[in-house]
């Protein structure tokens, strides 16, 4: 009789493992696809700004054509992908603490440009989102913009 108990109780752990690793999965996926699609999109929207500033230019192409910020709004897709991951207390401590550092630095940078690109950035950003992308068009001379549409 203590080895069918034994038994029984083996299948019922490995019937709760399987139940808990099937949970786990969804939200590793979730994660997953927060954190390696985010690094694939700062890759492209990186490539944007490294050729803009070759050329002494202001980005204004591919993810720039959307959101003023899109490497640090793909830095913070990528930290909530890994909080999902590891929802430690460290990890929801340092979140918001981390976004409010990106979002200060973001609005430093916007006053660099401003000072560098005068009246352009002015004119980018006044039809620009910084970080949420929203339904107004493109500036001119983004990839995205169709010559004869008003800005």
């Amino acid at each position: 009789m203590a080895v069918t108990a034994n038994t029984a109780a083996a299948a019922r752990d490995i019937s709760e493992r399987r139940h808990e690793i099937r949970r786990h999965s969804g939200e590793v996926n979730l994660s997953n696809l927060f954190v390696f699609g985010g690094f694939i999109f700062l890759a492209s929207a990186w490539e944007k700004l490294y050729r803009a500033q070759r050329e002494h230019k202001l980005a204004t192409t591919g993810a720039y054509a959307y959101v003023r910020h899109p490497q640090y709004v793909t830095f913070i897709v990528i930290m909530f992908g890994f909080l999902l991951q590891w929802p430690t207390l460290l990890t929801l401590v340092m979140f918001p603490v981390l976004v409010w550092m990106y979002v200060r630095l973001a609005r430093s940078e916007e006053r660099d440009a401003l000072a560098e690109f005068g009246e352009q950035y002015a004119r980018y950003a006044e039809n620009t989102p910084a970080f949420i992308p929203g339904f107004a068009r493109p500036v001119e001379g983004s990839s995205t913009h169709r010559k004869g549409e008003l800005s």
